[in-house]
């Protein structure tokens, strides 16, 4: 059953999140582990008996293990914009009650993967900015005289509470640009200025969203984590803590997602009374971009021009 358009509260936009997570299980899975399992393997690799020594710590890693670490790293920086896109066609389709189709999702995540690398770097590199004032004014206090070092800590410490306000603020505001990227098919700017434009009056309500699903993913995370460390010391290898992190990462990444594109599309509803017949043009619109067929029953003729059609 396709979704209904309305704006949402925070709790029916939690509600909604999880119901839809339910609905595309199988997709989701699919996803992160196309996308994620990579790096899972990788470190299973790094753990083999090929590598050399099992790793107790970072201290004992290997040149060869060291290098599975970093590739792991980068593995998992690159495949995450790619999970992010085919996560958010796969939902956005689900919203009209369209076949879920894994094949559109993979196929939009690859054409957007730089798009999406270059929103998260710029987004990210925005918000760490405001946290330098007060870390280099902490770090010049330090190297001076006590009296003038602990003003300048103190000053340092202040500027440094505001940064992490102002960087919350940042982010918040860029929250739904991944979705702008792969909905709208904006450039990275032109993404980040429309996310602006659509929490300007919404960040609390997002704010109070992901603090909610923050706290889920916590009460999760430590009867998991507990297995992890459990297993670990019973294999006398952090291998089991690893890959519960991993897993981890990949439960919250979707359900991240998830609440990602329902966010997007209920400021689409606030701000741009987006309704049910832009939806369905929309979501052709994804389909012809991930170059598969489209519902049987095209958009009706004229509904949108060619300039909508490109901005919805």
């Amino acid at each position: 059953m396709a979704e209904t358009l309305a704006p949402r509260t925070v709790g029916e936009l939690f509600g909604q999140g999880f119901r839809l997570t339910f609905a595309n299980i199988v997709s989701l899975i699919a996803i992160q582990l196309i996308f994620q399992g990579p790096v899972l393997l990788l470190w299973s690799v790094m753990e083999s008996e090929v590598t050399g020594v099992v790793v107790e710590d970072e201290g004992d890693m290997n040149p060869l293990q060291s290098l599975l670490l970093l590739g792991g790293v980068a593995l998992g920086f690159l495949l995450m914009p790619l999970s992010q896109a085919a996560t958010i066609v796969v939902i956005a389709n689900d919203f009209l009650d369209r076949p879920k189709s894994l094949r559109a999702g993979l196929g939009t995540a690859l054409r957007k993967l730089f798009p999406l690398l270059f929103v998260g770097i710029t987004k990210n590199l925005i918000a760490f900015v405001w946290y330098l004032p007060g870390m280099l004014t902490m770090g010049v206090g330090l190297s001076l005289d006590r009296e003038v070092g602990v003003v300048l800590m103190l000053i340092g410490g202040g500027l440094l509470i505001g940064g992490v306000v102002m960087s919350i603020r940042v982010l918040l505001a860029c929250s739904v640009a991944e979705a702008c990227v792969v909905v709208q098919n904006d450039g990275v700017f032109e993404a980040l200025r429309r996310s602006r434009a659509l929490t300007k009056n919404s960040m609390i309500r997002i704010l109070a969203l992901g603090l909610m699903l923050s706290l889920v993913m916590l009460m999760l995370a430590i009867p998991v984590n507990a297995a992890g460390l459990a297993g670990s010391t019973m294999l006398s290898s952090p291998y089991a803590s690893w890959a519960i992190q991993v897993v981890l990462n990949m439960i919250s990444g979707a359900l991240f997602t998830v609440f990602l594109v329902i966010v997007y599309f209920d400021l689409r509803v606030r701000n741009d009374s987006f309704d049910l017949d832009h939806l369905a043009d929309l979501v052709d619109v994804i389909a012809e971009r991930s170059r598969i067929p489209t519902s049987s029953t095209t958009p009706t003729e004229g509904r949108f021009d060619e300039d909508a059609r490109r901005n919805i």
